[in-house]
């Protein structure tokens, strides 16, 4: 094998070993995600699940397709429902209709061209009655459940309601005054009525003149 020959195969040699560098050292673009499940104890009836969809970094992402299931002790699937976090990165589930008992909670997001992929998986008791809820959560987290909770109430029907206490009622004496104000000062007969709504004889000064009262 001559000198030539040599330098042919050392080339081909840099050259695939480059490509291989390329190959397994390409960075991932996406950024690692994690997603949690806010709830600290038994949830009541009716009461809330709150999912939290971050980066590593624990930056809120947010207007992310995520899909939850409730998995009942049998296995059968008693809630499904794909949702999108909102921009503070919460999602709320609202347990209704559901039996109390012990359920895992599954929570998937499928990732995109930014974000990788990542699931969750809990379990949850939901008790009888009302409890009061307990979360692992931090002030912008109660901040954004907050925001989440009014934008999802003013997507239903609002009926303001007022305090007997500011209720206007008209009173008697407006009543009276209105009434007063529109009665005829004047009698039939062409006499005075007075402040009583009695008939009085017109004075007349001395020239035969009506004088005025």
């Amino acid at each position: 094998m001559d000198k030539k020959e040599y330098v042919i195969i050392g080339i081909v040699i840099i050259i695939a070993i480059a490509v291989a560098g390329i190959i397994f050292s390409s960075p991932n673009s996406a950024k690692n995600t994690q997603i949690q499940i806010l709830n600290n104890g038994s949830i009541g009836e009716n009461g809330t699940i709150y999912i939290k969809l971050t980066d590593m970094e624990k930056n809120s992402l947010g207007d992310k397709p995520i899909k939850v299931s409730i998995i009942d002790k049998k296995g059968k699937a008693v809630y499904t429902k794909e949702l999108k976090t909102h921009v503070t990165g919460m999602a709320l589930v609202k347990v209704e209709n559901i039996t109390p008992d012990t359920y895992t909670v599954n929570v998937t997001f499928n990732g995109d061209a930014n974000y990788s992929s990542s699931s969750l998986s809990k379990k949850i008791n939901i008790v009888s009655g009302h409890v009061e809820e307990q979360l692992n959560a931090t002030s912008e987290d109660i901040q954004a459940i907050n925001i989440e909770q009014a934008q999802d109430s003013q997507q239903n029907t609002y009926t303001p309601v007022y305090s007997t206490d500011t209720s206007y009622t008209p009173s008697s004496s407006s009543s009276q005054q209105s009434s007063s104000d529109s009665r005829d000062t004047s009698s039939d007969d062409g006499g005075v009525i007075d402040e009583n709504g009695n008939a009085v004889d017109p004075v007349i000064d001395e020239n035969g003149n009506e004088v005025a009262t």
